[in-house]
């Protein structure tokens, strides 16, 4: 049986691995129930080895030759739900399959892919095909958060020599995103009473002035030539008191900056030459512990961009095998948000992406993936698998 045939005759159980999965709630840090779920789906179809590392990923090997080592993959956790009242398609953990589409947090972003790629390891077992170098399909922890799984994975020596990212691209190939820095702005003044402002000195006003003013600078901010232009997006005002009738003695300004190439120290001196000033400047550093116990403590949040160039041989590859499983050559762009693969690219590996999942399904409420396109993406998968060191 050829690679392909297996997967699409594996495709039925692919897709109620994929409506169990998320079934399972898995929010960052919470990942033990589908960590578990996926080890046992690996170890039942026929995975040379599969692992739980200290930080909670499952690390699934398909042995091969001595050429290149191949990584799909995809992350455990999703965020969180919101209102589960609002979800009109039979709630957030349903995993209900209707109008040709899997419903419920985690389907697109990213359970439904990961199930996929779990299965094109399993293709290649029922085919009985050796790929020319190991497979490895990873299921990493904490990538909505910061990606604690992946920095762990890559401090512990797994260094595939290809990555492909499941992250959502609607089938197309993406080759890399912009940076991401979560910036705090902070404005002093002096608390007083709101009865008595003139014996204070009000933060707000120089808060609104900067907001002001960084609306018209937006404009400056620098552009890519594949990845575009930069951007700032003001998200949250922050007082150091709780009270209505006290002026603050600080107001606190969330910048949501997605970066091309800048570095926060370059951000900085980007704010004080076009918006100008008085406030202080703090990049947001986070604590991290994994459902296993590993911690991380104060990691920057700061997120790289990255670019693959579009001549590299592994788009042309990951094109090749769309085009022999669909007739169609496949899109190629960039994500507009973050993933993991800035941390492999930062460790120069080819990274790049492709998946069922639609962008536009991240995060919303009654998220869904086409079942379609899940079973596409299987077969590419498998044949990427298949021919990986070609």
């Amino acid at each position: 049986m050829s690679v392909d045939r297996a997967a699409a005759a594996m495709f039925p159980m692919a897709l109620d691995f994929a409506q169990r999965l998320v079934r399972v709630p898995s929010m960052s840090g919470e990942e033990e129930g589908a960590a578990r779920l996926v080890a046992r789906e690996m170890a039942g179809l026929g995975y040379d080895d599969v692992e739980v590392d200290g930080a909670g990923n499952v690390i699934g090997t398909i042995r091969g030759g001595a050429g290149p080592v191949l990584m799909l993959n995809g992350h455990l956790d999703v965020v969180s739900p919101g209102d589960e009242g609002a979800w009109k398609t039979g709630g957030p953990w349903s995993g209900r399959v209707s109008g040709g589409r899997l419903w419920g947090r985690g389907a697109a972003d990213v359970k439904g892919p990961l199930a996929m790629l779990v299965y094109a390891g399993a293709a290649l077992k029922a085919a009985g095909v050796a790929p020319a170098g190991d497979v490895i399909v990873s299921a990493v922890v904490m990538e909505e958060t910061g990606g604690l799984g992946m920095r762990h994975l890559l401090a512990r020596g797994r260094r595939p020599d290809l990555v492909l990212i499941a992250e959502p691209t609607d089938l197309a190939v993406r080759i890399g995103h912009r940076g991401r820095m979560a910036v705090w702005v902070a404005f002093a003044g002096r608390a007083g009473h709101a009865s008595m402002p003139r014996l204070a000195v009000n933060p707000n006003y120089a808060a609104a002035k900067f907001l002001v003013k960084l609306e018209g600078a937006v404009k400056r901010l620098p552009r890519h030539p594949v990845l575009g232009k930069s951007t700032i997006a003001p998200t949250l005002v922050k007082v150091d008191g709780t009270s209505s009738n006290v002026i603050p003695g600080e107001t606190r300004v969330f910048l949501d900056w997605r970066s091309t190439g800048e570095s926060p120290a370059e951000a900085e001196a980007w704010l004080r030459r076009h918006v100008g000033g008085r406030y202080r400047v703090e990049i947001l550093r986070k604590d991290y512990r994994s459902w296993t116990g590993h911690t991380e403590t104060g990691v920057s949040t700061t997120q790289e961009g990255f670019v693959l160039g579009r001549a590299h041989p592994f788009v042309g590859r990951v094109k090749a095998a769309v085009r022999e499983v669909t007739g169609r050559t496949p899109a190629v762009g960039v994500w507009r948000f973050a993933t993991d693969g800035r941390l492999t690219a930062a460790e120069g590996i080819p990274t790049l992406g492709y998946s069922p999942a639609e962008e536009a399904q991240c995060h919303v409420t009654d998220e869904s993936i086409r079942v379609a396109s899940m079973k596409t993406a299987l077969r590419v998968y498998a044949r990427l698998c298949a021919g990986s060191s070609r």
